[in-house]
């Protein structure tokens, strides 16, 4: 729940913002334009947000939005109620309301001065781990990182197949020195945390591993994973697995910022779908300090509660569309991501576009960038 004084105390910092009362109730403007109001009884705010995306905003979220009434409907208005919201969402609708009404170069001079730095990219990673489940969605080049920083979630994790794409390669077939620089990419692309899938650590040594966790932070990550595949190998036996994970833990903890380490078992992408020597490594992993636990593929809700309820840290669910969000926390899944599969559904798209082009002379699937514009406009 987020206080009145709260959301006063973030506004009237937003440079040109002044505040009235009018009619009894609390209004924040830049000139003459309101972005920013509460109703009388201080429960519900209101704030400037595009008419065209409202209605969607409160359908997926109707406890928490609120289409506005009377008059406000003409203009690009809508409501949330203050008790539904925490302070970092606050925030960003705030800010957000703001940046509609004030000239683009004052909202970027400001949104630049603002950039967290790592360490608080760092902790709000580490926050997000602590609270309701979440989803982590994988962007695949720094536009589509933009476009999901628009839509308003909050961090990213890399993909290494759909990064690999992007080079015109499967998965599997970036160097680290590649990845390196599209972590790089990610982090100046928006303001959100990024975690790398640094796959098993780019080479054969455990201090590999480690290498990649140093490098991968220096580039702007807060956050990574080690795999216990090697793609020339197979499954790492566990002894080594366990060493690897521990090498990547050590040099984690050296930096000076709280880096989240994400221990992945491969068995059931790899052909090995076997649960019990899943969770015995995932149990190996936490014990050698592994921060978040994860097991790709995954099928059901029973398997998810099964890993969940084996161990005692975080655990990442890799997202299919046989599973619902809710079927996902129910069972104990802290966080979730997509992998590639985001990556998919944009190429798809697109191939299918250009097959109606080829095919057909149609060209009725091609459209403008919409929002995406403004998205792509933002830090």
């Amino acid at each position: 729940m987020v206080s009145v004084e709260a959301v006063r105390a973030f506004a009237i910092g937003l440079p040109r913002t002044t505040e009235a009362v009018v009619r009894g109730r609390l209004k924040f403007r830049v000139g003459r334009i309101v972005y920013l109001a509460f109703s009388r009884d201080e429960t519900i705010m209101g704030f400037a947000f595009p008419k065209e995306w409202r209605e969607a905003m409160v359908e997926s979220e109707p406890d928490k939005f609120v289409m506005p009434t009377g008059g406000d409907l003409r203009y690009n208005w809508l409501e949330v109620r203050l008790a539904a919201i925490d302070v970092l969402e606050m925030r960003e609708l705030v800010l957000d309301a703001w940046a509609m009404v004030v000239p683009k170069s004052v909202a970027a001079a400001y949104e630049v001065s603002m950039q967290p730095s790592q360490q608080e990219k760092a902790a709000a990673f580490r926050a997000l781990h602590e609270g309701e489940p979440f989803v982590i969605p994988n962007p695949w080049d720094a536009g589509s990182a933009k476009v999901l920083a628009g839509l308003g979630f909050r961090a990213l994790a890399g993909t290494s197949s759909g990064f690999a794409f992007t080079l015109g390669r499967p998965d599997g077939g970036a160097s680290l020195d590649e990845v390196i620089s599209h972590v790089a990419d990610l982090d100046a692309a928006t303001p959100l945390p990024v975690s790398m899938d640094l796959e098993n650590g780019y080479g054969p040594a455990p201090s590999d591993a480690g290498q990649a966790i140093v490098a991968a932070a220096e580039a702007g990550a807060v956050g990574g994973s080690i795999e216990d595949f090697d793609p020339d190998g197979g499954l790492y036996p566990l002894d080594e697995a366990v060493t690897r994970v521990a090498a990547a833990v050590e040099a984690a903890r050296a930096l000076d910022f709280p880096f989240t380490l994400t221990a992945r078992a491969e068995n059931h992408i790899r052909d090995n779908p076997d649960l019990d020597d899943t969770i015995a490594r995932l149990r190996a992993y936490e014990e050698a300090g592994a921060d978040v636990l994860y097991a790709p593929g995954l099928r059901t809700a029973d398997e998810v509660r099964t890993v969940c309820s084996a161990v005692s840290r975080p655990v990442n669910v890799l997202a299919h569309r046989g599973l619902t969000m809710a079927e996902i926390a129910d069972a104990g899944g802290q966080r979730v991501s997509v992998g590639g599969a985001l990556t998919w559904v944009a190429i798809r798209a697109m191939a299918s576009a250009a097959e109606q082009i080829r095919d057909d002379g149609d060209f009725s699937a091609l459209t403008g960038p919409g929002p995406i514009k403004e998205w792509l406009d933002a830090r």
